[in-house]
């Protein structure tokens, strides 16, 4: 990595990826394909038109594209910097990628936020794929649609911040577990770790205690042999060997990192928000309200439904949801974009309920009773 200048190509990675995603979430029919190809025309329109426009805001964009040209300039990968001195608040993964985005195409703000807007179009990937497993195709395509029009969601995959590519990671950990958990696909557990390693990479220990929360209370309420399936020994050495040598490394370098970086930016920043945003309890109510945009109103109507679906896999989404908004809530440190994560959910959530109207409202067109009506 050393050798990156900007301009040269880094090695293709699609082809690996797109094996994995298919043997994920296997594709089993033409109309499969229809719909990535409509979900990949919507992610391209609404994250990579004009993406370089406007140019890079301050506080966050500015930081982290300048730490990422400092990483190309002092070919220093393991030790991130601003302003030519050491910046360990976060973990380097984004960092990385932004370096590799701008070895690749040069210095812009298009290369700036290209990880976001790939992070932002391979969500609707996951959303599509995790609908198609939870309840077929339809609710999969909407559930993706949703996603990618929700206001908040547009907005972030538009921009350089650690949120989108975290909120990926973390996701694609929490739907693989689950999938592992609830179809008995034990095959899934080190790709869901995997994921999770990445997303520690990212914005550090907060996303195994997300995980943990959501895994745990879906386990718990589905029983006992659940509890036990959570308990994966090799995905967990996986995970740990993906993570340690970074935090190690650095710890060696600078031995007041782990109080620096544990302490200071995770758990005080929980604790005391004096310094790090402090917002009261109800304030991720109206941003959530604002994200949703413009499903917010067809959001409480697709939760109080009643579906003759899997009342757990339902179950499972509002968990997750419910355990992101909670979980920041009791935070005294606040910033809207913490809640991202839920947003899949609850898009996943409405597009279940969309194909569900849709199906009806195709029944009610085709029936006997509606011809004769519309023939009057």
């Amino acid at each position: 990595m050393a050798g990156l200048e900007p301009g040269k190509k880094f090695p293709a990675i699609l082809p690996t990826s797109a094996l994995m995603l298919r043997q994920i979430f296997p594709l089993s029919s033409h109309r499969s394909l229809v719909h990535l190809g409509l979900i990949t025309l919507a992610g391209l329109g609404l994250f990579f038109f004009r993406l370089g426009a406007p140019g890079l805001m301050d506080p966050d964009e500015g930081r982290y594209a300048e730490i990422a040209r400092e990483m190309l300039l002092l070919k220093d990968w393991l030790i991130p910097h601003l302003n030519l001195v050491p910046y360990l608040e976060k973990p380097p993964l984004v960092y990385w990628l932004t370096s590799l985005s701008f070895a690749a195409f040069g210095y812009s703000e298009w290369a700036a936020r290209l990880p976001a807007a790939l992070a932002a179009l391979g969500g609707l990937y996951l959303a599509y794929g995790l609908g198609r497993a939870l309840w077929g195709e339809g609710p999969g395509l909407w559930g993706a649609l949703v996603l990618a029009t929700c206001g908040g969601y547009l907005v972030l995959a538009r921009l350089l911040t650690l949120d989108m590519v975290f909120t990926l990671f973390l996701n694609l950990g929490i739907a693989l577990g689950y999938l592992a958990l609830s179809r008995e696909r034990r095959q899934l557990w080190p790709w869901a770790y995997l994921s999770l390693a990445l997303a520690v990479l990212v914005k550090g220990p907060v996303a195994l205690v997300l995980v943990g929360l959501i895994w745990g209370l879906t386990a718990f309420l589905r029983g006992r042999q659940s509890l036990k399936a959570l308990i994966q020994p090799g995905s967990w050495f996986l995970m740990i060997a993906l993570v340690l040598p970074w935090f190690l490394y650095v710890t060696w370098r600078f031995p007041e990192f782990p109080r620096f970086f544990l302490w200071e930016h995770h758990v005080a920043r929980y604790l005391d928000g004096v310094s790090y945003h402090a917002e009261p309890w109800w304030y991720f109510g109206p941003f959530l309200l604002g994200m949703l945009l413009p499903w917010t109103g067809v959001a409480p109507w697709a939760l109080s439904r009643r579906a003759p679906l899997n009342s757990y896999d339902r179950m499972f989404l509002i968990i997750w949801a419910g355990a992101v908004l909670a979980f920041f809530s009791l935070s005294r440190g606040k910033l809207a974009p913490y809640i991202l994560p839920a947003l899949l959910p609850l898009a996943l959530l409405v597009g279940e309920a969309l194909a569900g109207l849709q199906t009806k409202m195709a029944g009610l067109k085709g029936s006997w009773g509606c011809r004769v009506s519309l023939a009057a």
